[in-house]
């Protein structure tokens, strides 16, 4: 599995389901929301005991506004929807295109980030996808 063709592969998934909002696939000290910033956190090599069964941990930051706009948290509940935020986007592209094996949205978790002395409010998303 090449890393780079996954975190291209959510990137474009994300940009066809939410058209509206800008799609970093690097970290990034400027943000302009809505966004979202795509990384890697974890790998497991041979998670299986045989090559080629690597499982990759991927972080996609949805950041919907500063902390302060009342809108954001609003906002914030479209990207959390299971079915048709960004759980059911990516799920629904599964291999990415064939850039993986399986993927799955594991987890959500509302929070702070702080981007060049601005705080915004956002959700991180951990990606579970199977090389």
């Amino acid at each position: 599995m090449n890393p780079n063709s996954v975190i291209d592969g959510i990137g474009t998934t994300l940009t066809v389901g939410f058209p509206t909002t800008r799609v970093y696939t690097y970290a990034t000290d400027r943000i302009e929301p809505p966004s979202f910033v795509v990384l890697v956190e974890t790998i497991v090599y041979d998670a299986t005991d045989r090559r080629n069964s690597d499982i990759w941990d991927f972080i996609v930051w949805a950041i919907v506004g500063r902390v302060s706009d009342r809108t954001a948290r609003p906002a914030l509940g479209g990207y959390l929807h299971p079915s048709t935020g960004v759980k059911g986007i990516l799920e629904a592209n599964k291999t990415l295109s064939g850039a993986c094996d399986s993927l799955r949205v594991t987890e959500a978790e509302v929070s702070t980030l702080t981007i060049a002395g601005t705080e915004y409010l956002g959700a991180m998303f951990t990606v579970n996808v199977i090389g």
